[in-house]
């Protein structure tokens, strides 16, 4: 019985690989609405990086009823405050900064996009829940459960991870205090 093997070339992230084989990535989650939530500093970060207007960089729309139930059990929820959130937006189903060559504003990625496929659980980190929800991720397929060969295999350290926590945090403090001063205008 013949045995196929995927042979990843080292320049090639493990993203790169997965588009050279099914042709899409998780940038590209052929969704017609927007899917990753961003704090207002994000969002205003991103807006500066593409020099365009905060309402033109990003997507922000109110929440239903039905999305702030789902919104409740996500680690985001703080990030809904009277009823509006801050997407990353999506055209054609990926997102509108995925460029040829991957993201075209790498320094000033959401949170989400820069941990990713990573994420911070009470026991430390692990291949994040996006991936798994994704149904496939070769990084975590080569990885596995070795947290240290999927940290190889993204080129991130945990140092790293850990810096984009902390701002995460902080960004997430700033997003509330902030959407709570335009709930109090109103």
């Amino acid at each position: 019985m013949a045995r196929f093997v995927v042979i990843q070339p080292q320049s090639v992230s493990p993203c790169g690989a997965c588009k050279a084989l099914y042709g899409a990535t998780c940038c590209e989650i052929k969704s017609p609405d927007p899917q990753f939530p961003m704090t207002y500093s994000e969002a205003s970060r991103l807006s500066k990086r593409v020099h365009k207007s905060l309402t033109n960089a990003v997507v922000v729309r109110a929440i239903t009823q039905d999305e702030s139930e789902f919104w409740t059990g996500s680690p985001y929820a703080r990030l809904v405050v009277g009823g509006k959130a801050i997407f990353l937006p999506v055209k054609n189903g990926a997102c509108v900064y995925l460029g040829p060559s991957g993201c075209i504003v790498p320094e000033v990625k959401p949170h989400t996009c820069a941990l990713f496929p990573f994420s911070r659980s009470s026991t430390g980190w692990t291949v994040g829940d996006l991936a798994q929800r994704a149904g496939f991720c070769l990084g975590q397929d080569v990885a596995g459960d070795d947290l240290n060969k999927a940290l190889t295999e993204f080129g991130e350290t945990v140092g790293h991870l850990e810096s984009i926590q902390k701002r995460k945090i902080r960004d997430t403090k700033i997003h509330r205090a902030h959407m709570l001063a335009l709930q109090r205008k109103r």
